[in-house]
């Protein structure tokens, strides 16, 4: 019986590793104790690992351009749509 049980716990379904996370979303970025002191981003572009699932994120902060793991964000139900016009980019904002 437990034999079958360690089998169990091996064995992976795809369909339950869906990303609720994606190019445009607005995101709190867990890097201090406090929420209230998180920053807010967008995501610039997902950073696949070797099995085709998103690790990580370049995300654009109010200070600039950085990397983070998918565990330190949070996605809110606002995304944005980035145009560049003339080398300036505007953010639209939509929500959910």
């Amino acid at each position: 019986m437990s034999i079958l049980l360690h089998s169990v716990n091996f064995t992976t379904q795809p369909e339950l590793y869906k990303q609720s996370i994606k190019k445009g979303d607005v995101v709190p970025v867990h890097d201090d104790p406090h929420r209230s002191t998180w920053k807010l981003a967008v995501i610039e572009s997902l950073i696949e690992g070797g099995n085709c699932i998103v690790r990580a994120t370049n995300i654009r902060t109010s200070t600039g351009c950085t990397n983070r793991p998918i565990t330190k964000l949070y996605p809110l139900e606002i995304s944005a749509d980035v145009e560049k016009q003339d080398g300036v980019e505007t953010y639209n904002f939509d929500t959910f």
